[in-house]
């Protein structure tokens, strides 16, 4: 009787987790539109196909959502934006960003004599 010989099957398994770039903390002054310009997370992974990137942001804005960027509206006060990146092979990263909204200084009254 002859011998078969079975295909051989090659599982990769992978258990990086994608590498994450949070943007620096951002600081500014608040301005009439409560609109703010916050710079995107970068993120890449050796595992090839889309990254699901979420967010949660908490603190003085509370708001969450999918996608690398959040610009928009803040609220005065200290914010903190939570991102998750998953890769397709489910290993996941998580970093953070912090974003303080400054109140515009309260005017003194100037006393003439």
């Amino acid at each position: 009787a002859a011998c078969k010989e079975s295909a051989v099957t090659v599982k990769i398994v992978d258990n990086t987790p994608p590498a994450v770039t949070c943007p620096a903390a951002q600081i500014f002054c608040k301005v009439a539109s409560n609109t703010y310009t916050i710079p995107g997370l970068t993120a890449s992974d050796n595992c090839t196909g889309a990254l699901d990137i979420t967010y949660q942001i908490t603190g003085a804005t509370t708001e969450n959502g999918t996608g690398n960027t959040v610009s928009g509206i803040f609220s005065v006060g200290v914010s903190t934006i939570k991102w998750t990146v998953k890769d397709v092979c489910g290993n996941t990263s998580t970093c953070t960003t912090q974003v303080t909204i400054n109140p515009l200084p309260t005017p003194s009254p100037i006393y003439h004599q």
